[in-house]
């Protein structure tokens, strides 16, 4: 099938006699991790089973962290910063303190990522009148961020 991605788990068995007629490679088995086609209908039956903090939990879950560790409004905060890496023309702002992880994870997660550190104007983001540049808002139109 195209497009679908599995854990296999191969064995390299060398007969002698069979030189060159048969691969010595063997699959002893296939576990798809990733499936070919996607029926939404069933996807949205199986999605109105859970609760939304059911839902909410299973997707903190998804990526990486135990959701009984959180309050709701830090699983909100978390999948928050999830967003622009599913949807087109979304742009986030993030600000805090240093050592905290934020360009970091951008930067690995994305290569359409706009680093800016330190303090920053108005005219840094949209256009700087002085230099006549635009400023970084001029990347928005041709990238995903």
């Amino acid at each position: 099938m195209e497009g679908i991605w599995a854990q296999v788990d191969l064995r390299h068995q060398y007969d002698e006699e069979a030189k060159g007629k048969k691969s010595p490679f063997w699959i002893d088995s296939v576990k798809p991790i990733q499936v070919a086609t996607f029926d939404l209908g069933e996807y949205c039956q199986c999605r109105a089973q859970f609760s939304t903090d059911e839902w909410i939990d299973l997707l903190i879950r998804s990526v990486g962290m135990e959701p009984s560790h959180f309050d709701r409004r830090l699983k909100l905060i978390f999948l928050a910063r999830l967003i622009p890496l599913c949807e087109h023309n979304f742009n986030l702002v993030e600000l805090g303190p240093r050592g905290t992880g934020k360009s970091y994870a951008y930067q690995e997660l994305s290569p359409y990522t706009i680093l800016l550190t330190g303090p920053t104007t108005v005219a840094n983001l949209f256009y700087q009148h002085g230099h006549g540049q635009d400023g970084v808002g001029r990347y928005l139109g041709r990238h995903r961020l």
